[in-house]
């Protein structure tokens, strides 16, 4: 009797860690996946911000215009949580 009630108690106090576990199981999925969205996002934004390539490299023919005439680089805000 004595082992049986002991292997009773086991079982009860696995099936609670089990449920403890596969809730957090959950709830960290949840955060990893929002975080892997977030992540989507701004790389999407970063992408959108990087100049062409003919503007990161000008030509020999460009190196003697002067600073005013230059286009400036368009900036564009973002949001960062973390």
């Amino acid at each position: 009797m004595n082992e049986l009630a002991h292997l009773e108690h086991a079982k009860d106090r696995l099936e609670r860690e089990l449920g403890v576990w596969t809730t957090n199981q959950k709830r960290v999925g949840s955060r990893l996946q929002s975080v892997r969205e977030r992540i989507a996002l701004l790389q999407r934004a970063l992408e959108e911000m990087e100049p062409s390539a003919e503007r990161a490299a000008p030509s020999p023919d460009q190196g003697a215009e002067d600073d005013s005439q230059k286009a400036e680089t368009p900036w564009r805000e973002v949001t960062l949580e973390y």
